[in-house]
């Protein structure tokens, strides 16, 4: 609010800029509140999977790693189309990789 706003203006209008810097502030403390919740997420993440790697993991389980990319928080759930289509893409994959498999036994007995 200008000064000449201030003194010049209507009195309520003092009060329309209060209530929007409240507003703004109140953003601002949501936006704030997410962000720490988001580190708190992130750092949990990573030290649980550093405290399972070191002592809960058995020997011949695989480390886990750290997020390879953020948290989408937008992204929509799949549907039942959208997983079946994937789990056919997965088993094509795996048949292909056991036929490569089998053509190198083939070969190495030749």
């Amino acid at each position: 609010m200008s000064v000449r706003e201030f003194w010049n203006e209507e009195p309520e209008l003092l009060w329309a800029y209060r209530k929007s810097y409240m507003e703004k502030l109140k953003i601002q403390n949501e936006i704030n509140n997410y962000n720490s919740w988001l580190s708190g997420l992130y750092f949990f993440d990573a030290i649980s999977k550093s405290l399972y790697n070191s002592f809960g993991r058995k020997e011949h389980q695989q480390a886990l790693n750290y997020m390879q990319e953020p948290i989408d928080f937008n992204k929509k759930p799949k549907t039942k189309e959208e997983l079946e289509r994937e789990k056919i893409l997965e088993m094509e994959e795996q048949i292909k990789e056991r036929n490569r498999q089998i053509k190198e036994m083939l070969n190495k007995k030749k």
